[in-house]
């Protein structure tokens, strides 16, 4: 066999080795291309939902907020009859209420 001969065999088998690595790499790259594409989808949709759950936080300290003034008030008008039912009862000399 001359040496051109063996040149030639040997490039023939790593050409028969290559072409499924080249194959495995075509297939890889493809993979990671719809794999960014997913990632990039979820990042929109991960934005999304983080833009609403700050929206919903917002809502939710404003109606603490309001619900915590309309409590004040009660309690406050609630301690101000009271105060004004204890005048009244001992003005007419009335027994405290049970």
């Amino acid at each position: 066999m001359t040496d051109e001969e063996l040149l030639k065999q040997i490039n023939h088998i790593v050409a028969s080795q290559l072409e499924p690595i080249k194959a495995t790499q075509r297939e890889h790259s493809t993979i990671l291309q719809e794999h960014s594409i997913i990632l990039r989808e979820h990042s929109v949709i991960l934005g999304d939902h983080t833009k609403s759950l700050h929206s919903l936080k917002k809502q939710l300290r404003k109606t603490n907020k309001t619900l915590n003034e309309a409590i004040d008030h009660f309690d406050r008008r609630l301690v101000s009859h009271g105060k004004r039912l204890d005048r009244i009862e001992g003005h007419l000399h009335l027994p405290p209420n049970q």
